[in-house]
């Protein structure tokens, strides 16, 4: 069978023939976006919270290019800090630590952390042959019944 771009879907049935799952695989298109998003546009600002950022190269659909391999520099300023760092990757070369990640299949994941204080943060994701991605997201400040 010869390649072709386009949709495979894979549906399951159960025993008594009802449907009980289904997949789509697409194809992703030419464009290739550096994207980033965040689960949640703000934080707790308690030192503790944490918040989790989705890397990806994508196409303008949204579709991962998962054949793709970008080194992603990501940076935070502002009331959090980046927490960790890292992708799927079975054998990853670069530290947990740091704030360079090497997607696997076309993904990786950034943490955050808040701050004590409240506050705007910037967060940027570059790589090279990519425009930015720029995320600006909130760490607001505790009322006094949520201070244990």
């Amino acid at each position: 069978m010869r390649y072709e771009p386009g949709v495979i879907e894979a549906i399951s049935y159960n025993a008594q023939g009802i449907e009980s799952g289904r997949s789509l695989l697409v194809t992703a298109g030419n464009s290739h976006l550096l994207h980033m998003r965040a689960e949640q546009d703000s934080i707790r600002a308690n030192g503790q919270d944490l918040l989790y950022l989705d890397l990806a190269i994508e196409d303008e659909e949204g579709v991962v290019h998962e054949t793709e391999e970008a080194e992603i520099t990501v940076t935070v300023s502002g009331a959090a800090v980046l927490q960790g760092i890292g992708s799927a990757d079975p054998q990853p070369t670069l530290s947990y630590t740091g704030n360079l990640v090497k997607t696997y299949r076309g993904r990786a994941q950034a943490i955050l952390r808040s701050k004590q204080e409240a506050g705007e943060i910037l967060v940027r994701a570059s790589a090279p042959g990519y425009q930015d991605a720029v995320l600006h997201l909130t760490a607001w400040e505790l009322q006094e019944n949520e201070i244990h």
